[in-house]
């Protein structure tokens, strides 16, 4: 999802939740995105949101395109991404980060200390993902804290890739949102897997030709399911 609403950039929402992970749900049209950043009010040059996406250079170009849809609307607005350190090579992005800071002033980039977990070289890219992101959590909640001195933070908008970042600001009472590059039906399905486990004790290839009924989906095959 990149670009502009047109082009299917679905800002997320934020409902209130009685754990630290909040809700989330999207709204793919103009008219409910312009219901979703006039929560902003005014803002002034102090107001800021926070990105946080994982290492992985598509991820980044995602909400950086977020970040230019919400200066569109609301130019006053800083947006500071923070840059996960990796000890592996997750896309060239120096380069691209130079053009977006040479060229959209209001985005700023933060970069974090790269960790090194003790993980092998076999373990798979997400759990490495997931890893890091966890080991550097503190020093997320020291940029949040030192951002904070200086900017008022509106909403820390993370990749579900840092589900780490969810207690820090919650930590901080600072709202807390996902963004989510797949569709929407991806998104439902998604929301809906912990309850397909708490209600079956099959694996899905073992349900064959057994349907889920998914809020939001067409009935999906079990055996069509990862």
């Amino acid at each position: 999802m990149r670009g502009s609403c047109e082009d299917g950039v679905y800002p997320v929402k934020q409902y209130p939740s009685s754990s630290q992970a909040h809700a989330i749900t999207f709204a793919g049209t103009r008219a409910s995105f312009d219901r979703w950043h006039y929560r902003l009010g005014h803002p002034s040059s102090k107001s800021l949101f926070l990105f946080y996406p994982s290492p992985h250079v598509g991820h980044l170009v995602s909400m950086v395109e977020l970040g230019k849809l919400l200066l569109t609307h609301r130019p006053a607005l800083s947006i500071h991404i923070l840059i996960a350190g990796a000890p592996y090579i997750a896309g060239r992005t120096d380069k691209y980060i130079s053009t977006v800071s040479a060229s959209v002033p209001s985005i700023k980039f933060r970069h974090l200390p790269i960790v090194t977990p003790a993980s092998t070289a076999a373990t798979p890219l997400e759990v490495l993902t997931l890893e890091v992101l966890h080991f550097i959590k503190p020093r997320v909640h020291e940029e949040l804290i030192n951002i904070s001195k200086t900017f008022k933070i509106h909403g820390l908008i993370m990749d579900f890739f840092c589900t780490s970042g969810l207690s820090v600001a919650d930590e901080l009472h600072i709202p807390s949102y996902f963004f989510t590059t797949s569709g929407a039906c991806f998104l439902a399905l998604y929301l809906h897997l912990p309850t397909l486990h708490q209600n079956t004790t099959k694996s899905f290839k073992d349900m064959k030709e057994h349907f889920l009924n998914v809020p939001g989906l067409l009935p999906v095959l079990a055996s069509d399911m990862p």
